[in-house]
């Protein structure tokens, strides 16, 4: 029995709502209204965004990266110049020295200096701290506090006091102060007992 023959028995209802619902099949999977087509499209475009999206969230993770390694070179060249003002073992004999040099060169008169304890602020750093007496002219006096803040050297004046005298022809300033310089308790690269000078040597 082949297959014509089976369809010759079909009543035509049967066969009718056969091809009805092959026309329905064909028409739902050829030719329907785009409905199929525009639910792909939005589909794609919708996978469009996500990976625009996650190139995007790329793109601002290598700029943040790129951003954070220039921020830890910055960070470590500045903590290298910072840590410059803080060697080892400030030695209060020299640092004496180099105040009376100051003051000398200043045209200033030292009528006292010495080296004091001073009670610490900072422990997680030495304090080497001289006290000190000069006097001349206020001109010169202001150009020798402005080469001590110079110094590279992490400094503090515990106390300032100033005074003047009147003899000759211009007044005398009498400028007293205690110096505190800061040093590390560990080797930071720096050389040990020094203090550098603006224009000096260090010592």
């Amino acid at each position: 029995m082949d297959i014509q023959e089976e369809f010759n028995k079909l009543d035509i209802k049967k066969s009718l709502g056969i091809g009805l619902g092959l026309a329905a099949f064909y028409w739902i999977m050829l030719f329907n209204d785009g409905s199929v087509l525009r639910a792909q499209i939005a589909n794609t475009e919708t996978q469009i965004s996500k990976s625009q999206a996650s190139l995007t969230q790329v793109k601002k993770a290598i700029e943040d990266k790129a951003r954070f390694q220039k921020d830890i070179e910055d960070i470590t060249l500045n903590m290298k110049d910072f840590q410059k003002y803080f060697a080892v073992g400030v030695d209060s004999n020299k640092l004496l020295l180099k105040v009376s040099s100051f003051a000398e060169n200043h045209g200033l008169s030292v009528e006292s200096a010495k080296a004091v304890e001073k009670e610490k602020e900072f422990p997680a750093y030495e304090e080497t701290a001289v006290e000190f007496v000069v006097e001349g002219n206020f001109h010169n006096v202001m150009e020798f506090i402005a080469s001590l803040t110079r110094m590279e050297k992490a400094i503090d004046f515990a106390k300032m006091e100033f005074s003047t005298e009147v003899g000759g022809d211009f007044p005398v300033v009498r400028f007293a102060t205690t110096l505190v310089v800061y040093s590390s308790n560990e080797e930071l690269g720096a050389d040990p007992q020094s203090v550098t000078t603006p224009g000096g040597s260090n010592g």
